[in-house]
């Protein structure tokens, strides 16, 4: 499969995939496709010995207690050592609040309202198995955290103001 670019160079797609199974299997068949075993593209990439090995343990055993996913530090350096450039592209995949139908802005707004609605009716049944005393606790509670990020904000200001920095960091 190949794809044209702004530029008329040909880009040669090897793999395409949706998910997260997908990237690991292509890098998998990449790798054999290079003859490598795991251990060299392992040493290749300048990743820790075995780290090829747990990343595809997870296709045939997710719940195994080697199995691991793909860091963000990681990723780059397998891609380099196989030769590989990731790339997006317009696909079939869906999110599963996406609506099938491309309504945009209105069906999101209409998910967000349907889930805010999901989150009120639960807690309307978390609020009736509540005896009174709970509720009020659990209102005090609220309030004090409420009222604490409020003078966490406020003082966050104040030395902005004195200090006349927009990139102070706090903590």
């Amino acid at each position: 499969m190949t794809q044209q670019r702004d530029d008329a160079k040909p880009i040669k797609v090897l793999a395409a995939f949706a998910d997260y199974e997908g990237l690991v299997r292509a890098i998998r068949e990449r790798r054999s496709a290079l003859g490598l075993s795991q251990l060299a593209l392992d040493d290749l990439a300048g990743l820790p010995s075995g780290y090829t090995a747990k990343i595809e343990a997870m296709l045939t055993n997710p719940q195994a207690a080697n199995a691991r996913a793909i860091g963000r530090e990681s990723l780059p350096l397998l891609l380099g050592a196989l030769g590989l450039q990731m790339g997006l592209m317009p696909g079939g995949a869906r999110h599963r609040h996406q609506p099938q139908d491309d309504k945009g802005v209105e069906a999101m707004l209409e998910i967000k309202k349907s889930l805010s609605e999901r989150g009120r009716r639960g807690w309307l049944r978390q609020r009736a198995r509540m005896t009174e005393k709970q509720y009020r606790r659990h209102q005090q509670k609220a309030a004090r955290i409420r009222w604490r990020k409020w003078r966490e904000q406020k003082a966050r200001k104040a030395v902005k103001r004195r200090t006349g920095r927009k990139d102070t960091v706090y903590e």
